[in-house]
């Protein structure tokens, strides 16, 4: 098979888990190594899509009342491992279980950051000697909070968002007006006769190769041109107007052995446009 097929990274723990409960998370072995520590840990855990564990990762390690991680660190490694859902696990020496500022700062940047990625912060877990405490069950992710990183960072995500609508609807634009509007290709010199000139036109319209004839009339009264288009294409009166605009403006040199006169000329929408 002649494709490349990118293979998920091997997973960091040599064992089977899965996890169905906030407990199952403190249960396990590296959670019960720090909750007895005298500094801060920050562990990432990573699940896939059923919460079986692929990856169990230190990420830092702080000071007895804080640990300080850039939130990158865990979009790198939720990433790096493949992971669908994430669950942070930190101790507090103090035994205090209450969320900090620092604490309710990091899930909130780390849940919207995760969503670009379509990755769920699953739970931010805090841990002392005795007891934990789940910010999910707490509803503390998610929970709106007029924090400025935060609306800073939507905003940027929603003007990101925004260039990429407004991107996709000038393709779609340009692929309707391939489509669906005339479009003049090229003219030829057919010939003259009596007092009009003749040339074959080559047209794209909804996409499909069409040709029209283009008339051009001596008129003795006024001693002027008129310009007429003939075609069995039931063209609208602004798409005859078009063709002659194209035309008239770089008329096919009026010889039979000339090449046709090619157009890179604007669909009859943006002459409407141009006006």
């Amino acid at each position: 098979m002649n494709v490349d097929i990118i293979e998920k990274p091997k997973k960091n723990i040599s064992e089977d888990i899965k996890v169905g409960s906030s407990t199952d998370i403190v249960n396990l072995k590296d959670v019960q190594e720090i909750r007895n520590a005298i500094r801060e840990h920050l562990l990432f855990i990573g699940l896939d899509n059923r919460n079986n564990i692929r990856n169990i990762t230190l990420l830092g390690i702080g000071t007895s009342c804080n640990v300080v991680i850039d939130s990158k660190e865990i979009i790198r490694t939720a990433l790096y491992s493949a992971s669908n859902k994430v669950i942070l696990v930190h101790n507090h020496p103090s035994n205090n279980l209450e969320p900090s500022k620092d604490d309710l700062h990091l899930t909130d940047v780390t849940n919207e950051m995760l969503k670009v990625f379509n990755i769920q912060l699953q739970d931010h877990i805090i841990v002392t000697e005795k007891d934990f405490i789940s910010m999910n069950k707490i509803q503390k992710i998610g929970k709106e909070r007029n924090i400025k990183s935060i609306n800073t960072l939507q905003k940027g995500m929603l003007i990101e968002e925004n260039e990429r609508l407004k991107q996709k609807i000038n393709e779609l634009q340009k692929e309707i007006g391939k489509n669906n509007s005339l479009q003049v290709i090229s003219a030829e010199y057919v010939g003259n006769y009596n007092d009009t000139t003749v040339y074959n036109v080559e047209l794209s319209l909804n996409g499909k190769k069409e040709y029209a004839t283009l008339e051009k009339k001596y008129n003795d009264i006024d001693a002027s041109y008129k310009w007429e288009v003939f075609s069995n294409l039931a063209l609208k009166d602004e798409e005859m107007d078009y063709i002659i605009q194209v035309v008239s403006k770089n008329p096919p040199t009026m010889s039979i052995d000339a090449p046709p006169t090619i157009y890179e000329s604007l669909s009859v929408d943006e002459i409407e446009m141009e006006g």
